[in-house]
């Protein structure tokens, strides 16, 4: 009797499971969409755009939303799509913070590699190391050597401790054997503002955090592009890399489904979103937004996340970076 009442629930249940792993996914769902950061950032941009060309596909059957979820530096949202049902009706869309947060923050309440499934890397955005547009230095080499020769003496600010921007300024330091002093801000904005004011003398934020200022009378400089390649809007500008250091880093931003959820549905998911996101519309309204388009497979995603969590426990380590 027992064998028989666990085949019928298994009989029952199968239809649910083949549906979140079939290739029709997200089919008639009304799939909720976990944003942890503030509505109007890049995240939330990224997450509507795809959500709402998910929802178009889908003819009516179906729908994607976004739903803000912040709080506790991303934890709220981080948190709430870990504990979901793996069921396909719910995503996460974040930044490279979860990365860096597994050394970083011992009171999550979860794991980020164990208790979210990797389903696609949607997008990057590089880095950039600006100075103010008076300041003398104009290249890698010559950050490099003025924090030599003023060793404790110069500052680079960043939204926030343990933020992207503080990891990736750390980064660089450990690769040019160099050492600034961090100031930290609630955004990005409010350090891009100082920095353009003389206040700071070095920032690495996101391409598009900057580009008003780049714009508006040229009120800083980009004197380095922190990707592995140059950015498209900054041709001229070199890489770190070919400036001598050995550094590459890229602002990701990507979909996660909750734990339990099969490789075989993360696959599916994966390639219902590289579909969308490689239509001329999305790719051209992320490129707009100064994205580079990923759209990448589960597993090349789960590789990278294994390789940065193990890049930034060191870095914490070495660097001594706390909250």
């Amino acid at each position: 009797m027992i064998a028989r009442r666990a085949l019928l629930a298994s009989a029952l249940a199968a239809p649910r499971i083949a549906s979140a792993q079939g290739a029709s996914w997200p089919g008639d769902r009304q799939v909720k969409v976990i944003v942890p950061l503030a509505p109007g950032g890049t995240a939330d941009v990224f997450a509507r755009l795809i959500s709402s060309r998910m929802s178009e596909r889908s003819g009516g059957r179906g729908s994607m939303v976004v739903e803000n979820r912040t709080g506790g530096g991303n934890a709220v949202g981080w948190q709430a799509a870990a504990r979901a049902a793996p069921d396909g009706n719910t995503l996460l869309m974040t930044d490279n913070s979860l990365a860096m947060s597994a050394p970083l923050r011992r009171d999550l309440g979860f794991d980020p590699q164990a208790d979210l499934v990797p389903v696609c890397r949607v997008a990057d955005l590089a880095p950039v190391i600006c100075v103010p547009d008076r300041s003398p230095i104009r290249t890698v080499q010559d950050l490099v050597a003025a924090a030599q020769r003023r060793p404790g003496e110069m500052f680079y600010g960043s939204g926030g401790n343990g933020s992207a921007p503080h990891l990736a300024s750390e980064l660089l330091q450990d690769v040019a054997g160099i050492r600034m002093n961090h100031v930290s801000y609630r955004g990005m904005a409010q350090a891009s503002q100082d920095l353009a004011a003389g206040r700071l003398d070095m920032a690495i934020a996101a391409l598009p955090t900057v580009a008003g200022l780049l714009r508006d009378g040229g009120q800083i400089r980009v004197i380095a592009v922190g990707a592995g390649e140059r950015a498209p809007a900054l041709p001229d500008v070199p890489t770190v890399r070919e400036s001598g250091l050995d550094y590459a880093l890229a602002f990701w931003f990507g979909l996660f489904a909750p734990k339990g959820t099969s490789a075989e549905a993360a696959a599916a998911m994966s390639q219902a979103m590289v579909q969308v996101i490689r239509e001329p519309y999305v790719t051209g309204r992320l490129e707009e937004l100064g994205a580079v388009v990923v759209a990448s497979d589960p597993d090349s995603f789960r590789a990278a996340i294994r390789s940065e969590v193990a890049l930034w426990e060191r870095i914490v380590r070495e660097r001594k970076i706390v909250l």
